[in-house]
């Protein structure tokens, strides 16, 4: 794809939807629409689209451990945010939402556009292996673990962990189920799912999108700046320097080294903002943390990096 195509969708698809919401803010629309968009994508769009895509999912054994590194890219941010939590007292909500802003980062849409600016198309096909598990830890991990913390909030004595873990938004993990027997069945996949896969993407991104940038409050953001400072620590030192260590051990290939170093960098996800918003978590939080983070990254981190690794 070329760069400026891809450069078109990071607009289209990424910023466009957070201004079109935040304009929204100015309407009488209720923030009860704006999460059944969300609903309806987690809901509809997405174990659709999972179906596809890993029904048609190929991946070469001799780079089986990649995935092994995007499940690191989640697990030391995440173990970083809750070592430093757990030492504040404060509520169970913004507890789950510092863990989450922590753990989730940007690899595939941030980080694959920076990949692919310094090393191409092979670049670009490493963050995808790398992000390969990445769908099955936001659902089956993050998701749990936010309407965790949510039951807590709420101070309910006894957390349902049948409603955690079979929740609606757990669909999504039915048509990755549902993609993987079909592929493995070998059954051919029909080709216009590939033009459906396309749509579907764009689709869900403004569905999800547009509720986050309805929820930009920049006044309350404000107020929790220095734990936006201290998720920035984890993003772009903690973090960074774990994976340089593992991947100085591990990884030969110059162009795979840099891109994990590269994605190990990445600013919280628009995926936290979503899991808190959908689980009633501290939402200002997860948000000063996506807008500080990938503030800093895109004036300052990248630019560094791409002097760096030119």
């Amino acid at each position: 794809m070329d760069i400026t195509l891809k450069a078109g969708y990071f607009i289209g698809d990424l910023m466009l939807p957070l201004i079109v919401g935040y304009s929204l803010r100015r309407t009488r629309l209720s923030r009860e629409v704006f999460d059944k968009m969300i609903a309806a994508c987690f809901v509809l769009l997405l174990p659709l689209l999972n179906l596809f895509t890993f029904w048609q999912l190929r991946c070469s054994w001799d780079l089986f451990w990649l995935p092994l590194f995007g499940v690191m890219l989640h697990i030391i941010p995440g173990g970083f945010t809750y070592l430093f939590i757990r030492r504040q007292g404060c509520s169970a909500a913004d507890r789950g939402s510092f863990i989450l802003s922590g753990m989730l980062s940007n690899l595939l849409t941030l980080g694959g556009i920076s990949v692919y600016l310094l090393h191409g198309e092979v670049g670009f096909a490493y963050v995808q292996l790398t992000v390969l598990l990445q769908n099955a830890i936001l659902f089956l991990f993050c998701f749990p673990l936010a309407q965790y913390y949510s039951c807590l909030s709420e101070e309910q004595r006894k957390i349902q962990w049948l409603n955690i873990l079979f929740h609606p938004n757990q669909l999504a993990v039915v048509g990755m189920l549902a993609g993987v027997l079909l592929n493995a069945a070998q059954v051919s996949r029909p080709v216009l799912c590939a033009e459906y896969v396309e749509v579907l993407i764009h689709l869900s991104a403004w569905l999800t999108l547009i509720p986050v940038g309805h929820s930009l409050d920049f006044t309350e953001i404000n107020q929790y700046w220095r734990w936006a400072v201290q998720i920035m620590w984890v993003k772009f030192v903690l973090t960074p320097l774990g994976i340089y260590g593992l991947a100085y051990m591990l990884v030969d290939d110059g162009i795979m080294f840099n891109t994990l170093l590269i994605l190990s960098f990445a600013p919280t996800a628009i995926n936290a903002v979503i899991a808190v918003r959908l689980h009633n978590l501290n939402l200002h939080l997860v948000m000063a943390a996506f807008v500080f983070t990938t503030t800093a990254y895109l004036l300052l981190i990248y630019p560094l990096i791409f002097w760096w690794l030119r």
